[in-house]
């Protein structure tokens, strides 16, 4: 059966993919202890046992800055507002937006 999980671990797992894959960290495992998370129980999170803390959104929002909304779901930015946005910084959020209205769910 597969379960859809609530949109704040979904976003989550969505960053932790987004950091991989741009090499802001080497691995899933990295990012997960980055952020305070035990890396041996992610499966947890993605079966739908297991949740994220706001401990963990705090962190990976300090680290990566992210906006607290986007991870409830109250924003489509990903990112904080910054004076200091680039182009780049723009479209980065949209092709964020883009893939996530692709596949809405996590398998």
């Amino acid at each position: 059966m597969n379960q859809s999980l609530p949109i704040w671990n979904d976003n989550m797992l969505k960053l932790m993919d987004h950091c991989v894959h741009n090499k802001a960290v080497s691995s899933d495992s990295e990012f997960l202890s980055q952020i305070g998370f035990e890396p041996k129980n992610l499966h947890q999170v993605v079966s739908g046992k297991q949740g994220f803390t706001h401990k963990h959104f705090h962190a990976a929002a300090e680290i990566y800055n992210v906006d607290m909304n986007w991870f409830y779901g109250f924003s489509n930015r990903m990112r904080q507002k910054s004076k200091k946005e680039t182009a780049m910084d723009l479209i980065t959020d949209a092709l964020m937006i883009l893939k996530a209205s692709e596949n809405p769910k996590r398998k």
